[in-house]
C-alpha cells in the first residue's frame, strides 16, 4: 500500500474505508439543496393519505350517517387534482350518495374509493 503525504510530517495509507465513503457521499450531497423535492413529495404524499382516509372512513359511516360535508368535498377535490383519473372517480363516489338503500351504496362507493386508491398508488388497505 502505497502512503501519501498529506500535511508536515503525516501520511494517509491510500485505501477504501467508510471515512472515504462518507466523503465522497459528503461531497455528492453537497450540490443537493436543503430539503429538495423529495421533502416535497413527501408533503404530497401526506396530503393524499389524509385525503384518502376521509374517503375510507366516508365509506365506513355512510349506513349510520351521510359523511358529506366540507371535509369529504376538500378531500375529493385533492383528489380530483392529484390523482390520474381522480376526477372520474370522485364523481363516481359522489353519484353513489343517490341510492337512499345503503345496501346498494355500499358497493359503489368501495369500488369508487378503490379506484382512487389504486390510482393515487396506495393499495388497498387489507380486508378483515
Amino acid at each position: 500500500m502505497a502512503f501519501v503525504p498529506i500535511g508536515p510530517g503525516l501520511r494517509f495509507r491510500r485505501f477504501c474505508s467508510l471515512y472515504v465513503l462518507t466523503m465522497e457521499h459528503e461531497r455528492q450531497l453537497s450540490t443537493v439543496a436543503f430539503g429538495g423535492s423529495w421533502s416535497e413529495d413527501l408533503v404530497g404524499l401526506e396530503r393524499l393519505r389524509a385525503a384518502l382516509s376521509i374517503v375510507d372512513a366516508a365509506v365506513e359511516r355512510h349506513a349510520e350517517e351521510d359523511p358529506r360535508g366540507p371535509d369529504l368535498d376538500a378531500a375529493l377535490a385533492l383528489l380530483e387534482r392529484e390523482v390520474d383519473r381522480g376526477a372520474m372517480l370522485a364523481q363516481a363516489f359522489r353519484r353513489a350518495f343517490r341510492y337512499a338503500e345503503p345496501g346498494l351504496r355500499e358497493p359503489e362507493l368501495r369500488k369508487a374509493a378503490a379506484g382512487l386508491r389504486a390510482w393515487a398508488g396506495f393499495s388497498d388497505p387489507p380486508s378483515c
